[in-house]
C-alpha cells in the first residue's frame, strides 16, 4: 500500500505514520508534548494539516499490541482529542478495535483503524500529492533537458544525423520518461502487483519488479531526480567541449538582423538575438516569417546549420 514496509514495532509505526503525513504536505512530529485543557500530554504523532483550509489538527496514537484496542482506551483518547482542541484523532492498532471500541468511535471524531485501514483512508490524498510531486519533477526536467539539448546542439551541430552523445542522451531520457509514465498510470489504476518493468536507472534491457503503489511512486521520483542530474551533467560536458568564442564587437555588429531565409529561400528571416547575446553565445537563430523554419548561423565557423521548415 502506501507504507514502504510492514512496521517492525510501535516506534517504527510512528515513524511510518509521520512519513505519510509529511509526504501529504502536513507538518508532523513524533512524541510531541502538547498542552490540553487539563494537563500536558505526549502524543505519538502530532499532525498539523496546513493544506486544508482552514488548517486542521490530528492526533495519532500508535498501538502495536497483540490484542484489540478496548473501549476504555477509546474513551480516554476521545477525551484527549477534545481537551487538545484537535479536529480528529486516529487510534492505530495492529489488530484494530474490539466491538465496543468501534461502537464508541462510530459517532465521534476518533477513528479506530488497523494499519491497512489507515492506508486505505489516506490512499487517494497521498497518491494525488505524490503525483503532483512527480509532475513538478517532469516539468523541471523539461527545463534542464532544453538546456542540455541546446548545449549539445552548439557542441555537435544539427541533429539530422545525431552523434553518439546526442543519441545516448535522448535514449536515456525517452526510456526514463516512458517508465515513469507507465508507473504513474499503473499507480492510478491500482494495478495487480507484482509486475516487471524496464529498469530506468539500469542498463537497457534490465528490469525491476514493482510490488506496490508506493514503489511505483518512489521509483518514478528517484528516476526523475536522476534524469535531472543527468541533464545538468550532459549540459556541462557539452558546454566544456566547445572552445569559448571570442568575437570582436565589430564582427558581431556586422551580422544582419534580417536576411533571405536560408531554408525556403522565399521569406524573410529575423535574428532572434541581440548583438550582446550573439557575442556571448557565438551563434544566432533566425526564424522565417514565411515557412516558420529555423536556422542557425555559427559565428565560430561562419556556416549555416539549417533545420527543416515547420509549417503552421
Amino acid at each position: 500500500m502506501i507504507f514502504p514496509r510492514t512496521p517492525r514495532d510501535w516506534r517504527d509505526l510512528q515513524t511510518l505514520v509521520r512519513q505519510v503525513f509529511l509526504e501529504m504536505g502536513c507538518e508532523s512530529e513524533i512524541q510531541e508534548r502538547i498542552e490540553t485543557a487539563r494537563s500536558t500530554h505526549e502524543i505519538d504523532v502530532f499532525v498539523r494539516d496546513n493544506v486544508s483550509e482552514p488548517s486542521v489538527t490530528y492526533l495519532c496514537e500508535c498501538k502495536y499490541w497483540n490484542r484489540r484496542v478496548d473501549q476504555e482506551k477509546v474513551l480516554a483518547f476521545r477525551q484527549l482529542v477534545t481537551d487538545a482542541g484537535a479536529h480528529r484523532g486516529f487510534l492505530l492498532s495492529k489488530l484494530g478495535g474490539q466491538t465496543g471500541a468501534l461502537r464508541t468511535s462510530q459517532f465521534s471524531n476518533v477513528d479506530v483503524l488497523t494499519i491497512s485501514e489507515f492506508e486505505v483512508l489516506f490512499m487517494n490524498r497521498w497518491l494525488d500529492t505524490r503525483k503532483k510531486r512527480i509532475f513538478e519533477l517532469m516539468s523541471a526536467h523539461g527545463d534542464y533537458s532544453e538546456v542540455a539539448m541546446h548545449e549539445l546542439y552548439v557542441a555537435h551541430g544539427p541533429f539530422h544525423d545525431p552523434p553518439a552523445p546526442v543519441e545516448e542522451y535522448l535514449s536515456r531520457t525517452l526510456r526514463g520518461f516512458g517508465v515513469c509514465s507507465e508507473l504513474v498510470m499503473r499507480a492510478n489504476w491500482h494495478t495487480q502487483f507484482p509486475f516487471e518493468i524496464g529498469n530506468p536507472l539500469g542498463n537497457k534491457g534490465d528490469s525491476i519488479t514493482i510490488h506496490s503503489v508506493r514503489e511505483c511512486v518512489d521509483v518514478s521520483i528517484a528516476t526523475l531526480e536522476r534524469m535531472i542530474e543527468d541533464s545538468k551533467a550532459t549540459a556541462e560536458v557539452a558546454k566544456a567541449s566547445v572552445p569559448k568564442y571570442q568575437a570582436p564587437p565589430a564582427e558581431v555588429l556586422d551580422v544582419p538582423q534580417t536576411l533571405e531565409c536560408p531554408v525556403c529561400g522565399e521569406g524573410t528571416a529575423f535574428a532572434m538575438a541581440t548583438p550582446a547575446q550573439m557575442e556571448q553565445a557565438g551563434y544566432v537563430w533566425y526564424i522565417c516569417t514565411h515557412c516558420h523554419g529555423k536556422a542557425v548561423y555559427s559565428l565560430r565557423s561562419h556556416t549555416w546549420h539549417p533545420w527543416q521548415p515547420v509549417l503552421p
